[in-house]
């Protein structure tokens, strides 16, 4: 059983995952998301972080809100604790890699950098990866 209920989890976290971040999300988080914590004159600008925010709440609530929908309808139990400390750290892990500057940093210093430079798809496609990696261990927390 719980092979079952690992599969349907994933699967809802997988397709929650997508609509929330193509279709939920607003234009402005998806643009404003990723600006620096500072403009070029050194100013503090949270914009891209209230964006991020408000981004991975929606997000989560996605989450939520499908998982909850399906545990309902096939009948699972989800313990509440490892629940929402699944879905928290999905929400951190996303917010740190919508921020960009943090992702971007990593690819880079894994050797990305060139496919970063040559390929305009290469950061949606790393950024997607990374989500479906966290993905994979919030369902494993959760279950």
């Amino acid at each position: 059983m719980a092979a079952i209920t690992f599969a349907v989890t994933l699967s809802v976290l997988w397709i929650a995952h997508h609509v929330a971040d193509h279709w939920i999300q607003t234009d402005c988080q998806a643009i404003t998301k990723g600006r620096p914590a500072r403009d070029e004159a050194g100013t503090r600008d949270r914009s891209g972080q209230l964006a991020d925010l408000r981004h991975v709440l929606s997000l989560t609530a996605v989450l939520a809100a499908a998982l909850l929908a399906v545990a309902w309808r096939v009948d699972i139990a989800y313990d509440p604790a490892r629940f929402v400390v699944a879905l928290l750290v999905n929400g951190a892990s996303h917010y740190w890699a919508d921020r960009r500057v943090y992702l971007l940093r990593l690819a880079r210093a894994i050797g990305k950098g060139g496919w970063l430079d040559n390929d305009p798809t290469a950061a949606y496609t790393l950024d997607q990866s990374w989500h479906l990696l966290w993905l994979l261990i919030t369902a494993l927390i959760i279950v």
